[in-house]
């Protein structure tokens, strides 16, 4: 059976039924969910932590402080930048298809790296700082167009890194031959945004401001938008997501304007936005006391790991943060900046490079089984190229939540790929879609991070 049907008519991989998608039900399973595992300053030795471990293995481009970011850069400082994901050799050498499903031809890929204006970095520049007025996907070239691998395949853009959020600091570092777009390095990685996304400021320690000033709010919610606002576009309906920090300013005053919304019944909070000659300025925007926000961040519990995930259950799987959604790394990621707990935004960042209890996987399925059987509730499981969430031992089988692609399932001699790209419950001994192993046989490490170091 590809899947079943629960008595609510829903959907859901073999062998889960209603009850396993409420997170109560796992919660309720493990004694002590509810304790808070982390004081502030054992995240704030986690955090440390990671960012040492990260720079240790040859990761730190992946978890970065733009404070540290140099302030003068020379012509081979930017192009070793951008070589990693942005040069002429990165899109040449690749096979490429429109959303058309036409192939990308030579003199198209030629345009791309002629914006890229590569030949237009000067010998030596003064790094420039700015934060993010909106959220932006983070882009290997300077095009929204969708180019893929595959026909068929427009929902995994080549070009898509990851989304960042807004007020993310950013240093930029060069403009496209358009002036459209910037290249800047980020504290998840580097690529391209749109240049009227980046409100400049006088240096790095100014772009952290808005991050580090309290008091704060977090996003609980998966994601939501600040109130729409027609007098002031810049913080009418801005996109927030899980995880994403506000801070909380003082009531605005509107005036005469009686069309206003006032701030009643709302949080007032303080977002960027972009203002003459693209200088920063501050604005005030509105969330209203109905959203899932909280003053501070969550308390790092199990319990809270499993209710968060489940805000998220159903969405879709989004590549590189697409569609305004999430893939694996950034599901759990976002789990967990939601308590202040920092981690990198890929999968082999976050297994090799946090801080945390490791447990790693080994030998047949049998003793698979034996130490999945010491893990706890909302310890993260991972396997080349994915992260899954575990939930616990329920009639027999294992348990998981996760964003991912899908499993498989054996019907007689016949292995069947089953498309989820959501968020979705099932089983840790399910299939994989290639069908050639269990996601159990898979799973190379587990990562405990409410962890005292």
């Amino acid at each position: 059976m590809r899947w079943e049907i629960t008595p609510r008519g829903i959907p859901v991989a073999p062998g889960v039924t209603d009850e396993m998608l409420d997170p109560e039900t796992w919660i309720n399973m493990w004694d002590e969910a509810g304790e808070i595992r982390l004081n502030e300053e054992d995240i704030s030795r986690f955090n440390r932590d990671t960012v040492r471990k990260m720079k240790d293995i040859g990761l730190e481009r992946f978890m970065y402080d733009i404070r540290s970011f140099p302030k003068t850069l020379t012509r081979q400082d930017v192009q070793e930048l951008m070589d990693e994901s942005s040069s002429e050799d990165v899109i040449t050498g690749r096979d490429l298809v429109d959303n058309n499903g036409d192939e990308v031809t030579h003199n198209k890929k030629e345009r791309l790296v002629e914006e890229s204006n590569i030949e237009g970095i000067p010998e030596s520049q003064e790094t420039r700082f700015g934060v993010l007025t909106r959220r932006q996907d983070l882009r290997a070239f300077p095009t929204n167009e969708v180019l893929t691998k595959e026909r068929g395949a427009f929902d995994v853009d080549a070009f898509q890194l990851t989304a960042l959020s807004l007020g993310t600091p950013v240093a930029a570092v060069h403009e496209s031959r358009s002036g459209d777009w910037t290249f800047v390095q980020s504290p998840l990685y580097k690529g391209w945004v749109r240049s009227d996304s980046i409100a400049f400021v006088s240096g790095p320690e100014e772009a952290y401001e808005l991050l580090d000033k309290e008091p704060f709010l977090v996003v609980a919610a998966s994601t939501l938008t600040t109130e729409p606002d027609p007098f002031d576009e810049s913080v009418s309906r801005l996109f927030l997501q899980m995880g994403d920090r506000l801070q909380i300013t003082e009531p605005k005053d509107f005036g005469g304007n009686i069309q206003a919304q006032g701030p009643h019944c709302c949080f007032s909070v303080s977002v960027p936005a972009r203002g003459t000659n693209g200088v920063l300025e501050k604005r005030t925007a509105l969330l209203p006391l109905s959203a899932d926000v909280r003053t501070g961040f969550l308390p790092p519990t199990r319990a809270n790991i499993i209710r968060q995930a489940f805000k998220m259950l159903g969405e879709r799987y989004g590549w590189g943060c697409a569609f305004g959604r999430r893939d694996c790394s950034r599901f759990v990621m976002d789990i967990f900046r939601s308590m202040g707990l920092q981690l990198p935004r890929n999968t082999r960042c976050q297994e090799q490079g946090t801080a945390g209890l490791s447990v790693e996987f080994s030998g047949d399925t049998e003793n698979r089984l034996r130490i999945v059987e010491t893990l706890e509730l909302g310890d993260a499981i991972y396997m080349k190229g994915h992260v899954l969430i575990y939930l616990g031992r329920l009639n027999g089988s294992h348990y998981v939540i996760h964003d991912g692609a899908g499993y498989a399932v054996k019907e007689g001699h016949e292995i069947i790929p089953v498309s989820g790209h959501s968020a979705f419950v099932m089983r840790l001994e399910q299939l994989v879609m290639s069908g050639q192993r269990t996601y159990l046989e898979a799973a190379t490490r587990a990562k405990r991070f409410l962890q005292k170091s």
